[in-house]
């Protein structure tokens, strides 16, 4: 269930009307059961992934919380676990071959697409936010948060899923115990943002992409320098419309659970320097890029 298919809408309208018919409390319920089928509409693996590593963490940050003199192993033992899990998806099918191999040489049998790992939807922007999580209730600057519920749904919460933005536990989670107000100024806003994302998506970086040549980049040798030069063009403009279009949906969406998301693009290719475009681009990530 991708942002701009007509799947998603549906099911964000069904996820809206139960959402406004909710109190507080029930609105976080029902936004993390959404935000599971969401992931789950993707791979029940998926599902499975997130919350074998919400509740780790989860237990960690709890116990960063009480022990006065084991802080150190246990952010350590967090941050290592946090790492190891995207490590492993993220390197899987580099070393699955061989694993294969081994595996035959002992007389295991398993067929090449017997054995698939798949690498769990938005795994990079959730395992980020653990680790500057863990880091900033090791620090103080946040108490470990008490409510599983809570907890689970900074998480796991559905609009940023998939592209970001990763969003620090001590700006989402007090999100998530006020009162949230969506009113008429909030809506525009919000279907403002859906509508420039889907322009962004749909009818620029697809279209961008569908125009690209595959030999431009395996077989350079045949094009001239300038050709070149106008594809790089063209391929920035395509993977920064992609990214940002996502985002703007994300950002569009979330508004309207009266949940602000961070800004992550704000006109990165009109910077003055390679610094400042850093601090344009992927706004988010470059900020924990910069801080943990």
């Amino acid at each position: 269930m991708t942002f701009t298919s007509l799947n998603f809408f549906l099911y964000l309208a069904v996820v809206l009307l139960v959402y406004y018919l909710l109190p507080l409390r029930a609105q976080n319920y029902w936004l993390l059961i959404a935000s599971y089928a969401f992931a789950v509409s993707w791979n029940w693996q998926f599902g499975a992934v997130i919350g074998a590593v919400t509740l780790v963490n989860y237990v960690i940050a709890r116990l960063l919380g009480r022990q006065s003199g084991r802080k150190a192993r246990l952010l350590w033992l967090g941050v290592g676990f946090n790492l190891l899990i995207l490590v492993f998806f993220r390197t899987a099918d580099f070393f699955l071959p061989d694993f294969v191999s081994f595996l035959s040489r002992l007389g295991v049998l398993v067929g090449g697409a017997g054995l698939q790992i798949l690498i769990p939807l938005g795994i990079s922007f959730y395992i980020l936010a653990n680790i500057s999580y863990l880091v900033d209730v090791r620090q103080e600057q946040i108490k470990p948060e008490t409510d599983l519920i809570n907890f689970a749904l900074y998480l796991a919460y559905f609009p940023k899923l998939i592209a970001g933005p990763i969003e620090r536990a001590r700006q989402f989670l007090p999100k998530l115990s006020q009162p949230r107000t969506v009113d008429n100024q909030a809506l525009v806003r919000s279907f403002a943002l859906i509508v420039l994302g889907a322009v962004r998506k749909l009818l620029i970086a697809d279209i961008l992409a569908a125009s690209i040549i595959p030999d431009v980049y395996q077989i350079p040798a045949k094009y001239t320098p300038p050709e070149l030069i106008g594809w790089l063009v063209i391929y920035a403009f395509f993977l920064y419309n992609d990214f940002a279009g996502y985002t703007d949906i994300a950002r569009g969406v979330s508004g309207l659970f009266g949940i602000e998301l961070s800004q992550n693009f704000r006109a990165p290719y009109f910077s003055r320097s390679f610094s400042d475009f850093w601090t344009r681009w992927n706004i988010t990530l470059s900020a924990w890029l910069r801080d943990y």
